[in-house]
């Protein structure tokens, strides 16, 4: 369904950020499909959890490009 997105709105997955506050689903979802990924914590996860995928070899998948406290946080990636 994702290959159909990019071919119907003709978008490059290296050039698009999903942005999303569960590791499992949002995160996951992102990665799976090469995005950038943008992990708020605002919502279901929490820093402690984030710390948790980042030093277990098999969650890889659920990593996260960055995290943020806030989304209003996104201007300082955009401008990289």
């Amino acid at each position: 369904m994702f290959d159909l997105l990019c071919q119907y709105c003709d978008l490059d997955p290296s050039k698009t950020i999903m942005v999303g506050d569960n590791l499992y689903t949002d995160i996951a979802f992102g990665n799976k499909f090469g995005l950038h990924t943008v992990c708020v914590l605002t919502g279901v996860t929490n820093q402690t959890l984030v710390d948790k995928v980042n030093c277990s070899p098999e969650d890889e998948l659920f990593r996260p490009k960055y995290v943020l406290q806030s989304v209003t946080d996104i201007l300082n990636i955009l401008k990289e």
